[in-house]
C-alpha cells in the first residue's frame, strides 16, 4: 500500500529460540499454522512488501516454512544478538520509504492499528506507541528507513544493544496506547506470546474471532 508518495514495508523480527517456549517462537504451531504466519497475514492486509529477519541459526527453517510467501533474510553479522541488530538488518534491506517493525510473537496484531501508525508518520522519523506509564513499544513502530538506518548504525557503533539507542538518535512521534484503544480496545496488537499459557490464550482468542 502507498500512503502519499512513500511506500510502507513491514519487517518482522524473528530473533531466536525462547527458553520458556522450548523452541523458536515464530515457528510454534498456533491454530494450525506457524505463529509468524498469523503476523504475516495481518501485515499483508496493509502492504504487500513484508520481510522476515531471522537469526542465522534458524533462517533456513523460516525460509522453508515461508517459501513463496515472504522474503526471509538473515540477521546482519554481529558479536551479539539483539533487536537493534534485527532493526539494522531490516533498514539495510529497505532503505527508502517507511519500515514498520514487528516481533514475530504478536499473532493478534490488528491491521487497522498498523495502518493508523503509518498514517501519522509523514514528517516524523518514527511513530512509536507509548503506554501511560511511559513504557514505549519500539518494536511495534513505524520508522523513516533512511534516518533510522543512519541512527541504528551510529548506535551499534557506540556499543548500544537496545532499541532506545536508536530512539534517542531520531525525532519520534509518540502515540498513546489510550488512543490506539479506540481501534483495538483490548490492545491485542501488543500481546506477546512468551509462554505456553500465552499460546493457549492466543489460540482461544483466534478461535473466538473465527466463530
Amino acid at each position: 500500500m502507498v500512503y502519499g508518495s512513500r511506500r510502507l514495508s513491514v519487517a518482522i523480527l524473528a530473533g531466536g529460540a525462547s527458553s520458556r517456549m522450548g523452541m523458536e517462537k515464530g515457528l510454534v504451531n498456533l491454530a494450525g499454522k506457524p505463529m509468524i504466519l498469523h503476523v504475516v497475514e495481518a501485515c499483508r492486509i496493509v502492504t504487500d512488501d513484508v520481510l522476515v529477519v531471522a537469526g542465522s541459526d534458524n533462517v533456513q527453517a523460516y525460509a522453508e516454512r515461508l517459501a513463496g510467501i515472504v522474503e526471509v533474510v538473515p540477521d546482519a553479522e554481529a558479536e551479539f544478538k539483539s533487536p537493534l541488530v534485527g532493526a539494522y538488518t531490516a533498514f539495510s534491506h529497505r532503505k527508502e520509504g517507511y519500515v514498520l517493525l514487528l516481533p514475530c510473537d504478536v499473532p493478534l496484531v490488528k491491521p487497522v492499528v498498523l495502518s493508523f501508525l503509518r498514517s501519522l508518520a509523514d514528517g516524523w522519523d518514527a511513530v512509536v506507541p507509548r503506554w501511560p506509564n511511559s513504557y514505549i513499544e519500539p518494536l511495534v513502530a513505524v520508522y523513516d528507513a533512511g534516518r533510522a538506518l543512519h541512527a541504528t548504525e551510529e548506535a551499534l557503533r557506540r556499543g548500544r544493544r537496545d532499541m532506545k539507542g536508536l530512539i534517542e538518535r531520531i525525532n519520534p512521534l509518540y502515540i498513546s496506547t489510550l488512543i490506539i484503544m479506540e481501534l483495538d480496545p483490548e490492545l491485542e496488537t501488543f500481546f506477546n506470546v512468551n509462554t505456553p499459557d500465552d499460546l493457549r490464550l492466543a489460540e482461544e482468542k483466534i478461535m473466538r474471532r473465527g466463530r
